[in-house]
């Protein structure tokens, strides 16, 4: 008898949602209630670097014979019993890489996770924990695509990296502004000839005292 490849899941990401209200000041910190883990299902785990960063999707498809992408959650309460358990589990589309969410839960509970390979973004309401449920997801915005960090502003917007425009690897990403519906406010073109014609937004700081974003450049794969 044959048997099938045995899946490999593979965590990402994560991130910390506290399980009460949020303290009083001067009041002990509460615990964290639940961890969710950003992950993949990834049937051939053992695909070369070299086809991960070919600029031939569709050969990395192929190569990859990806799962699905999905959010979990876990228990992690100081009560749990037992410690750890898997309380929900939220299957979403083709498992290529997923990456990459917020670096911390916003406040207003709502979590974008990307798969980044497979340029799609799933935006997930986890105000009931133990219920998450895919708000919306979205693949380029415009001319840009392949999102890479996000971050919560004060307004209740998303502010994203995107690293490239006109499809894979092929021209500089931005920075695009999306509002609580998903709808975009206001995109800036990272292209700049005179400091780096192939700047590809990474990581970003945000101060909105100061009216500035501090993005990073580095490629999350080469051609």
């Amino acid at each position: 008898m044959t048997r099938s490849p045995r899946p490999l899941w593979l965590a990402t990401a994560a991130v910390l949602l506290a399980g009460c209200a949020r303290p009083a000041a001067h009041a002990e910190p509460t615990h964290s209630r639940y961890l969710f883990v950003w992950a993949m299902e990834a049937r051939t785990p053992h695909t070369s670097e070299a086809a991960l960063m070919s600029d031939h999707m569709d050969a990395y498809r192929r190569g990859m014979a990806g799962g699905k992408d999905f959010l979990a959650v876990f228990d992690v309460g100081p009560d749990a019993r037992p410690f750890g358990q898997l309380v929900a589990m939220l299957p979403v589309g083709e498992a290529l890489m997923a990456h990459h969410t917020h670096y911390s839960l916003p406040p207003d509970d709502v979590l974008y996770a990307n798969d980044w390979l497979g340029n799609r973004t799933y935006v997930f309401d986890l105000r009931d924990a133990e219920q998450p449920a895919l708000l919306r997801e979205f693949g380029s915005v415009g001319k840009y695509g392949y999102p890479h960090s996000f971050a919560h502003l004060s307004n209740g917007h998303t502010l994203a990296t995107f690293q490239y425009s006109g499809g894979f690897n092929v021209a500089p990403g931005g920075l695009v502004e999306l509002d609580g519906e998903g709808r975009v406010v206001r995109t800036s073109d990272a292209a700049d000839g005179a400091a780096d014609p192939d700047i590809r937004p990474y990581s970003l700081a945000v101060s909105e005292k100061l009216d500035r974003v501090v993005t990073s450049g580095a490629p999350a794969a080469s051609s």
